[in-house]
């Protein structure tokens, strides 16, 4: 399906030095193989029992959280959400965009206050549970 969007895109096909023919073959065999290769590791996940679950603290986009009464954790942009995030900067927080589940758990978030900003709430979930998990009660929403 690549070829045949660029091809509808008004692409000239033909400066990637590929005949009709060609790209056809390609096309064909890598739309199978990507079914089959995306089939079998899904079935791989399935089962070592690895997925994604939905996290369990749902967020909203300008929400803000406090963990452990030190760290924030803010669901909003990173670029254009400055107004609420950027008051929270003292001299020796540390600014986290687009922080990952791990983030708080590193040796700088033991040394620093953070401050955290995760636009995606999925994610951001997902750093309030593990949070959670390891330090029962310490999140706060603001």
């Amino acid at each position: 399906m690549p070829f045949k969007a660029l091809d509808e895109a008004n692409f000239t096909l033909d400066v990637i030095g590929f005949d009709e023919k060609e790209l056809a073959e390609l096309e064909a065999a890598t739309a199978e193989e990507d079914l089959s290769e995306l089939d079998a590791k899904s079935a791989l996940l399935e089962l070592v029992e690895i997925s994604m679950a939905e996290p369990r603290h749902v967020l909203e986009r300008g929400d803000h959280f406090t963990l452990s009464d030190r760290h924030h954790l803010i669901c909003d942009s990173v670029i254009s959400g400055w107004p609420q995030w950027a008051p929270l900067l003292k001299e020796n927080s540390l600014f986290c965009g687009y922080a990952g589940v791990f983030v708080p758990f590193s040796k700088m978030a033991s040394q620093h206050e953070l401050v955290m900003v995760q636009p995606d709430p999925f994610i951001g979930g997902h750093i309030l549970d593990r949070f959670e998990e390891v330090h029962p009660n310490s999140v706060k929403k603001q």
